[in-house]
């Protein structure tokens, strides 16, 4: 899908690769996603960098949704983004 190809942080593309994951199967990817990238220590604000991104991601998605405004059926992301801005201080 080269629709949204584009250069961009890496954390976008980790978000986008491990939404809807399993705790576990999320924590096992980010142990290896942090080996491979900064053998194995990561920057102090990874974790801030990677919600960050999964709220782009549903920002992004409910934006261009093609059925106009918000639907039921994506009420998840929302619960998403309400998680995210919970963890940050946000809500």
């Amino acid at each position: 899908d080269w629709e949204r190809t584009a250069v961009s942080a890496g954390e976008i593309d980790f978000a986008a690769l491990t939404e809807g994951w399993k705790p576990e199967d999320v924590r096992l990817a980010t142990e290896s996603y942090v080996g491979a990238r900064w053998e194995g220590e990561a920057p102090d604000d990874f974790t801030e960098c990677v919600e960050a991104a999964r709220a782009y991601l549903h920002l992004q998605a409910l934006g261009d949704l093609p059925q106009g405004p918000f639907k039921a059926k994506d009420e998840w992301r929302l619960e998403h983004l309400k998680t995210v801005a919970e963890s940050r201080g946000l809500a």
